[in-house]
């Protein structure tokens, strides 16, 4: 088994869900051939012609045969994951075992030349084949399942006819298919449900890299559609003063004067457009967080947003929201996400909740000083008279709590300055 798979255990919190699902499944099949050594030793343990000698070389076939499944079936996992390449050496020892267990039971039944109790004889080689089977399952397709039941049934058909219990080969045939067909089908049909669950979860990591670029792009295109045909302009007019300069014509000055004044009202219009991509409005931010959570695969729940907040207060709890949904989707494993809106001590309280834990695996409980993102959201609430506190929460979860004065007013901001925060976005 793969260290990933074995680690998986002892680290479930800190796993995704996608993670999760794949580790439940591995280990639910990895529990179906781990039972296979105890279903050899309930099998000697009953009436059986097997002397010690032989009751202990099938154990031990048995038990070597049952490595070889884990093995297998963790390697095919991976395989299918596309994480490793196809197992050819172990399929050939699977064979091996196989063989090896067939050997040996062939060696007792059929040689006692009786059948006093042919279901032991039954159990004995379904227990062989169906592990066998099992262990192979995720490389094949349901056709392939269907014929490996088809000759799981015949091989236990033969060994009753071998065995003389004639009377057996019918029940033998029918439960070899039944037993093997339907435990292999089920274990296909997990191992493409975990393939589905990655592909949806790559999907939404897809859907969110192409949610940035639009945006870039939407971005790139109003900056070229406001500054493109201005830079032209000046571009044309600034060859125009070279040429009228280098023949002494005044014009050129009257020229330069025009490059002047349109370079300046560019740098106007940019820094428009870059207000208004930066500019934070509350409703907007919180139907964005609620529309970003839930692509990420988190449940969203929002409260308060009736409210009808003042244009100042409204600014300043979008940064807020902007800046706690980007950390519980880029630094937490988080399933649910809460955020209230409410008024309080004539003010406005925001708090969002969520039930991740970092990335590392550790609680995320820093104080607000141990990342830019949340420290640039201190500075900014604190200089309209606000807080950003991030209170005691239950295990696993963080809490972030951001309070506006209802009279709070954001100052615009200065020639030449951004009203985006000066610390890139970290974990708290």
């Amino acid at each position: 088994m793969t260290t990933s798979a074995s680690a998986s255990l002892f680290r479930w919190s800190a796993l995704s869900n996608p993670q999760r699902f794949e580790a439940y499944n591995r280990w639910s099949f990895y529990s179906f051939l781990a039972a296979v050594p105890l279903l050899s030793l309930a099998q000697l343990a009953g009436p059986t012609p097997w002397t010690d000698a032989q009751g202990l070389t099938y154990l031990g076939v048995m038990m070597a045969h049952t490595v070889v499944c884990l093995v297998v079936a963790s390697r095919s996992f991976d395989h299918i994951l596309g994480r490793m390449p196809l197992p050819r050496r172990m399929l050939v020892g699977l064979a091996g075992t196989v063989s090896a267990g067939l050997v040996v039971i062939a060696a007792v039944y059929p040689g006692v030349g009786r059948a006093e109790d042919p279901r032991a004889l039954l159990y004995a080689v379904l227990i062989l084949l169906v592990s066998a089977l099992l262990a192979v399952c995720p490389l094949i397709k349901a056709p392939y399942v269907a014929i490996g039941s088809g000759l799981t049934a015949l091989v236990a058909a033969t060994f009753a006819a071998m065995a003389g219990a004639l009377n057996y080969i019918p029940v033998a045939g029918f439960v070899g298919l039944a037993l093997s067909l339907s435990m292999a089908l089920s274990m296909r049909i997990a191992v493409w449900m975990v393939l589905v669950m990655w592909d949806l979860d790559r999907r939404r990591e897809v859907d969110a890299r192409l949610a940035v670029a639009e945006e870039r792009l939407r971005f790139s295109r109003d900056l070229h559609d406001v500054f493109g045909r201005t830079l032209s302009t000046v571009a044309v007019k600034s060859e125009l003063a070279a040429a009228l300069t280098e023949r002494g014509d005044s014009r050129g000055i009257e020229e330069m004067e025009q490059v002047r004044s349109l370079a300046e009202d560019a740098l106007k219009e940019v820094r428009e457009v870059v207000q208004g991509y930066r500019a934070a409005d509350l409703p907007t931010e919180m139907a964005g967080a609620r529309a970003i959570l839930t692509a990420s695969g988190i449940e969203v729940r929002v409260a308060g947003e009736h409210l009808h907040l003042p244009a100042g207060a409204q600014r300043a709890l979008a940064w807020v929201v902007r800046e706690g949904v980007t950390n519980v989707v880029r630094h937490s494993r988080a399933t649910e996400c809460t955020l209230e809106l409410s008024e309080r001590d004539e003010g406005y309280l925001l708090q969002i909740t969520n039930d991740g834990v970092a990335a590392t695996g550790a609680p995320m409980t820093a104080r607000p000083a141990g990342g830019s993102g949340l420290r640039g959201l201190t500075e900014r609430l604190g200089a309209l008279g606000g807080t950003l506190q991030i209170p005691p929460a239950p295990p696993e979860h963080f809490v972030l709590c951001a309070w506006v004065p209802g009279h709070a007013e954001v100052p615009r901001p200065a020639h030449g300055t951004s009203d985006h925060p000066s610390h890139p976005t970290e974990s708290p």
